[in-house]
């Protein structure tokens, strides 16, 4: 089995690269990534392993993607920008158009399945805990990308395999993680900063997913007919007072600042679905993941 990763230099695809090279019915690994974010990190790591090619390109470039799909059997998109939300127009065009554009070059060659690497926050925010019945409604710029994505992705459905994975924030290590937004920017603040900064009161629940279990559930889809249309990854919930006093048991000066206090923020649970549960044989807990995490951190 022939497999295309777009984006897969990044912080997912690093994980799930991991996971395929050791997965006996892959035959090759090809990474599409423009490395904006400068994640050199998989190159210097797969680069004796037969089963990696690498190529550098945009995912609005026709003509390097066109190339890549070439006698691919499945395509994972992992290839969005998230951060930051200011540059609306970019964003759109990159999760957007960028992925209209993947699916219309698709039809031109026999992919057999497609796994696009949603989000969460295509639901919006809900007071209830959050499954695959709640209704779509996307409130940031981010999250009306992806839901416009979604939409494009669901045009393939009668043309070849498609499964969408839906996920909250990622967390835990790995050489390409991300510091800039949820719960490892919190871990490396308490590391570094000796500081956490805390929304409202702090007690306001969210929800993450492990970077290797997020890679999981993505390296068995890419390997075996989906059995339904969408998946919300398997998650972990917390809150900012919690991570507080697990993070100061690690450093006991510790001390934490809280921003608009006087408010209490929405609870933002995701609940995996029966499936996805099924699928992730060996899900990473909170405690194990930022454990990890601090130990893999040298400084």
């Amino acid at each position: 089995m022939k497999v295309l990763i777009t984006g897969g230099a990044g912080y997912a695809g690093n994980a799930l690269v991991q996971q395929l090279i050791s997965n006996k019915d892959v035959e090759e690994i090809r990474i599409f990534d423009n490395l904006s974010k400068g994640k050199h990190v998989l190159l210097q790591q797969v680069v004796k392993s037969s089963k990696i090619q690498f190529i550098e390109g945009d995912i609005l470039d026709n003509y390097k993607l066109s190339k890549s799909l070439q006698d691919i059997d499945t395509a994972v998109h992992l290839a969005t920008v998230k951060q930051p939300e200011r540059f609306h127009h970019y964003m759109e065009q990159v999760n957007h158009w960028g992925t209209a554009n993947l699916i219309n070059l698709m039809e031109e060659h026999s992919v057999k399945r497609f796994i696009f690497l949603s989000s969460t926050e295509v639901y919006g925010q809900s007071n209830k805990e959050i499954n695959l019945s709640n209704e779509i409604m996307p409130e940031t710029p981010y999250a009306h990308s992806m839901f416009r994505a979604e939409k494009y992705v669901k045009t393939l459905e009668n043309k070849c395999e498609v499964a969408i994975v839906r996920i909250p924030d990622i967390y835990g290590y790995n050489p390409a993680m991300d510091f800039s937004y949820g719960l490892n920017k919190r871990i490396f603040d308490a590391k570094y900063n000796a500081l956490l900064q805390l929304d409202a009161d702090g007690l306001h629940k969210q929800s993450a997913v492990h970077v290797n279990d997020l890679a999981q559930l993505i390296c068995y889809l890419s390997l075996t007919t989906p059995e339904q249309s969408i998946y919300l990854a398997n998650s972990e919930h917390w809150d900012g007072m919690g991570i507080y006093e697990s993070l100061k048991s690690f450093y006991p000066n510790l001390e934490a600042t809280f921003t608009s206090h006087h408010l209490r923020l929405q609870d933002n649970i995701i609940e995996s679905d029966e499936t996805t549960q099924k699928i992730i044989k060996t899900k990473t807990s909170l405690t194990t993941g930022i454990e990890e995490l601090l130990s893999n951190l040298n400084y």
